[in-house]
């Protein structure tokens, strides 16, 4: 990403060189002042500083994003405390400006705390406390000297060990974590008394979906603890939180994986490679939790600025799931399920065999989910003329044989 910054530097150089050559050859007809270019050169010099700045902000977004995914799919962190103590410190990390923070379990009107950094813990630990004492926050609120008002609401008999075990703060950033429509609990950062800044936009819009994945993680967390699973389903549930973010995104990766695995079935693939293909259809959008909601969720048609973003999800995709040793063959998949067979598809315009089997069979079932279900701005076409659609793309943006067995299954 430094590097398009770096290349519209080097563009941007060249370009006042053709300038200053063309100014010499018509020297006899108009002589150039210095002022004109001074504007539209500052203009150019800014734009490609917000680039450049925009792209470094996503690629720390993205590192840790990635370090978040290979944390939870570690089988060393089933136990609740050091799992949820690790997640805390991890997260924490993203948000510059914040000095402490906690996530806490909401069951009904009971609040308990699940892990805290800056907080003495040891001493929240042993009490459940009614929810009453903290507040609703069904959305992102920011609040100013939260700790003080914790210790005026709460009973006398707690009111020492509020005032001991928890931070003095000016600022606080705070979201109850909810999972199909009920509240398991509840995220906070904080900013210490002695500090003057506040909290960045960009932190409350990547707090909002940090508080996404942690809701994910704690009812996938207690599932799987329960069964004795945690590494690749953890994974699988995370992903869950892309529905959530992105509205289009509901149901679409269910839907594809049920695809991908029926026609894997007809292809009589072996078990593994069924396996492989499962998670790789769940998995294959997770790269758009890097992509703006403003973008995901665009009722209208998107620009091309914002179309190039799209494209870069695959990669995105690769680039978080690849930080797994037990995933890389997934986010490989993932990786090429845009490819073409012409060639002309993306991230790495691969062609025909080139292109993984797998990531072909996605891209068959990621077309037809996507062509058969409603937008905001257009609904979902009949399944006869989808097909009908992908017929016309046979050997162009499809592998022929692949599409006749794909269009010859039994009605989806």
């Amino acid at each position: 990403m430094l590097i398009a910054a770096f290349a519209l530097s080097v563009l941007l150089n060249g370009f006042l060189l053709l300038l200053w050559i063309h100014s010499k050859r018509q020297a006899s007809r108009r002589v150039m002042k210095e002022e004109d270019l001074a504007a539209p050169i500052a203009a150019m010099k800014t734009e490609i500083l917000s680039l450049r700045t925009e792209n470094e902000g996503l690629s720390v977004r993205l590192k840790n994003l990635s370090g978040l995914v290979s944390l939870v799919s570690k089988s060393d962190l089933v136990g609740k405390d050091a799992f949820f103590h690790t997640i805390m410190t991890e997260i924490l990390k993203v948000f510059p400006e914040a000095d402490c923070g906690f996530i806490a379990k909401i069951d009904r009107q009971d609040w308990a705390f699940l892990a805290s950094s800056g907080y003495d813990f040891e001493r929240l630990k042993p009490f459940r406390y009614r929810r009453e004492y903290f507040g609703h926050f069904p959305t992102l609120t920011e609040l100013d000297n939260a700790t003080d008002a914790w210790v005026d609401r709460v009973p006398p008999y707690l009111k020492g060990i509020f005032s001991a075990a928890c931070p003095a703060v000016s600022k606080s950033l705070t979201m109850d974590l909810e999972v199909g429509g009920q509240v398991i609990g509840n995220f906070r950062i904080d900013i210490r008394k002695n500090k003057a800044h506040s909290f960045s936009e960009r932190t409350k819009q990547d707090f909002q979906n940090y508080c996404r994945i942690l809701a994910s993680l704690m009812t996938t967390h207690k599932y799987f603890t329960m069964q004795g699973r945690f590494q690749k389903d953890i994974v699988y549930s995370m992903v869950k939180i892309l529905e959530i973010y992105d509205s289009y995104t509901r149901g679409h990766s269910e839907q594809v994986t049920l695809l991908a695995q029926q026609m894997g079935k007809a292809l009589e693939l072996p078990v593994s490679d069924l396996e492989t293909l499962y998670w790789a259809g769940w998995v294959h959008d997770i790269g758009k939790v890097l992509i703006p909601a403003s973008i995901l969720n665009k009722p209208g048609k998107l620009t091309l600025d914002e179309y190039e973003m799209i494209k870069k999800h695959p990669v995105w995709g690769y680039q978080v799931l690849n930080t797994s040793e037990e995933l890389q063959e997934i986010a490989f998949i993932v990786k090429h399920h845009h490819e073409r067979w012409d060639g002309n598809g993306y991230p790495d315009r691969l062609s025909g065999v080139d292109i993984p089997l797998l990531s072909r069979i996605l891209a068959l079932a990621d077309t037809y989910d996507s062509m058969t279900s409603d937008r905001a701005y257009r609904t979902g076409l009949a399944p006869g003329d989808a097909k009908h659609i992908m017929a016309r793309l046979s050997g162009k943006q499809f592998d022929p044989s692949l599409l006749d067995t794909f269009l010859n299954l039994p009605p989806f």
